[in-house]
């Protein structure tokens, strides 16, 4: 397993485009999800703006978060969703199924970084036993 720092990443993958795909895809997701979808607002286009502006700030893209949004505060963003391991899984199978779908997988020298971030932040995100 080889972890490198967040900041190489953005390159790796094919910079914003890569990112565009990833939110795309994995919010098509979201939206069929029985699961997941009723933590999400009606309209899924500002979430996934920021959820693209933040990866790509995240993975050594331009930060054009910060200036929007501030600190990400992540565990403060999602304290109001219900979200017990259940969810967290079915989440990161989204996540990863996403990355897989444009060609980010097992082989790509990328993917035990993004897969060691996301494993561990969506754990983070858990506030329900």
């Amino acid at each position: 397993m080889v972890i490198y720092d967040h900041s190489a990443i953005f390159e790796m993958v094919g910079g914003e485009s890569t990112f565009r795909k990833l939110v795309n895809n994995f919010y098509l997701k979201i939206d069929q999800d029985q699961l997941l979808r009723s933590m999400f607002p009606i309209s899924l286009e500002r979430g996934k703006e920021r959820v693209f502006l933040f990866l790509v700030k995240k993975f050594g893209g331009p930060d054009n978060y910060s200036p929007l949004r501030g600190h990400p505060r992540l565990k403060k963003r999602h304290i109001p969703f219900p979200i017990g391991i259940k969810e967290r899984n079915q989440w990161l199978k989204l996540k990863l199924e996403s990355w897989r779908e444009i060609g980010i997988t097992e082989e790509h020298p990328a993917w035990d970084t993004l897969y060691d971030y996301f494993e561990r932040i969506s754990m983070k995100m858990v506030n329900q036993s």
